[in-house]
């Protein structure tokens, strides 16, 4: 099989909207911007922000997409339009957060990895997750799985120069918290679900849920949303802040509240 190449669309972070819109996140520009604003045919419903929606980027470029409901769709690139593929949270053991990393041994092809939360709060909110890849052949459950404390939002990225991708998780910390005070990002194994020695994020961040991240190039963006839309780029070696970008409350005239990101395996690394 020849190597699935890089659209240029797919160097770039995609956000997702309260509302079902999706756009472009152009984190070199300066300022950064947002454009290629799509309305997606899978509305997302006013109940977003207590069961927020989850979605990853492959590296053709289309998007995969979990609704509030449950559903995974997937959303081809350069459309709105939703298929549904048949594969619901049921057959993975609740909601889950989801990301591709690049193959160990073939960057050019890559793994969705979920964690699938687990162990509800009263409040509905879950206090642990579990970890596992999910095949899209098919789309079976994978068998084996890793538990952790807390309901990580997920990242991953391509080739880093080892001949395989990354995985990332950002923590609530404390695990069980309903507002996110001091998230911890750390480094998850695709191989082993085992967590690196060091939370890579030095800033306390204040959200009413856990803040959306990306890799991008060797650093991560993080998204939190509330009276307005912020975005930060913290330093991949530690933590510190590197950008702020103010994106508002609104997107093309409209209302807008940010509810996922995600990035693609095409992302630069560096």
């Amino acid at each position: 099989m020849a190597p699935i190449e890089c659209p240029p669309e797919t160097r770039e972070v995609r956000l997702l909207f309260a509302d079902g819109r999706l756009a472009t996140f152009h984190a070199d520009a300066t300022p950064a911007t947002l454009t290629n604003v799509l309305q997606l045919s899978c509305g997302i419903s006013s109940s977003a922000q207590q069961t927020p929606p989850s979605f990853a980027v492959d590296r053709h470029g289309d998007v995969w997409l979990l609704d509030e409901n449950g559903t995974l769709f997937t959303i081809p690139r350069g459309t709105g339009t939703c298929i549904a593929t048949g594969f619901d949270m049921t057959k993975a053991g609740g909601p889950f957060r989801m990301a591709f990393v690049a193959d160990a041994g073939a960057p050019d092809k890559e793994t969705l990895f979920i964690a699938v939360g687990t162990n509800k709060s009263a409040a509905g909110v879950p206090q642990n997750s579990e970890l596992a890849a999910l095949n899209l052949v098919g789309l079976p459950t994978a068998g084996a799985r890793v538990t952790f404390q807390g309901w990580p939002m997920l990242t991953g990225t391509g080739d880093l120069g080892a001949g395989k991708g990354s995985l990332w998780g950002l923590f609530p910390s404390p695990a069980t918290a309903m507002v996110t005070q001091n998230p911890r990002l750390k480094e998850i194994s695709p191989e082993t679900g085992a967590l690196g020695p060091r939370d890579i994020l030095e800033q306390a961040i204040v959200s009413p849920d856990l803040p959306r991240v990306v890799a991008w190039r060797g650093d991560f963006w993080i998204f939190v949303s509330g009276s307005r839309n912020l975005a930060s780029r913290v330093s991949g070696v530690n933590g510190s802040p590197l950008v702020h970008a103010d994106l508002g409350t609104e997107l093309d005239g409209r209302p807008a509240e940010l509810v996922a990101a995600a990035v693609s395996t095409c992302a630069p690394v560096r």
